[in-house]
């Protein structure tokens, strides 16, 4: 299973830009 880091890097992105 691919991990989790990159989606957690893209949902945390878009929170901080938010």
């Amino acid at each position: 299973m691919d991990t989790p880091s990159r989606y957690w890097l893209t949902i945390l992105s878009s929170r901080i830009n938010s």
